[in-house]
């Protein structure tokens, strides 16, 4: 019970992030999806901009998951799935090399911190160029992984040539 509440915590934290309020959501059906979902599962979205759409799935699978946000005919938009013991954030943009749809797995704290970082960099409530942008930014930084802390590669390759490489001549 006590994993269930902190994991409702953190989504919400992911709520208030995109600019949303739990209270704020509609209930909907899943017509927006062409793909069949089990009869526990509920469907909720939000007034803004972006094709937003809120997921309770109990009992469900990252598979099922993938398999709803696949059946979304929209260019842009953004599921966030709760399951038993994690959620999923799948977001798609519309670019043309690639328009496949980004899926995160959230599990521990650490995933949550990282996507909340992330998203609370943009503006998604404002207007519907400014969230589509949004979108396009977010996907770019969470498959980049530049919220992690991470190695300049390109400055230690320079370094390396410059200082390293002549001595070993």
């Amino acid at each position: 019970m006590g994993v269930r509440i902190l994991l409702e915590a953190q989504v919400q934290k992911v709520l208030e992030a995109f600019g949303v309020k739990d209270e704020a959501k509609r209930a909907c059906s899943f017509a927006f999806s062409s793909r069949v979902v089990p009869s526990s599962w509920r469907a909720f979205t939000f007034d803004l901009p972006l094709a937003f759409y809120y997921v309770f799935a109990p009992g469900g699978t990252v598979t099922q998951v993938r398999s709803l946000a696949l059946g979304i005919g929209k260019e842009n938009f953004v599921v966030l799935a709760v399951l038993d013991s994690q959620v999923v954030l799948v977001l798609r943009r519309s670019k043309k090399d690639d328009d496949a749809p980004l899926f995160v797995v959230l599990r521990k704290e650490e995933d949550f911190e990282r996507v909340i970082s992330a998203v609370r960099r943009f503006n998604f409530v404002s207007d519907e160029l400014t969230a589509h942008s949004s979108l396009f930014s977010l996907v770019d930084l969470l498959r980049a992984g530049a919220e992690r802390h991470f190695t300049n590669r390109g400055l230690f390759s320079t370094y390396f040539l410059k200082e390293r490489l002549p001595e070993s001549f």
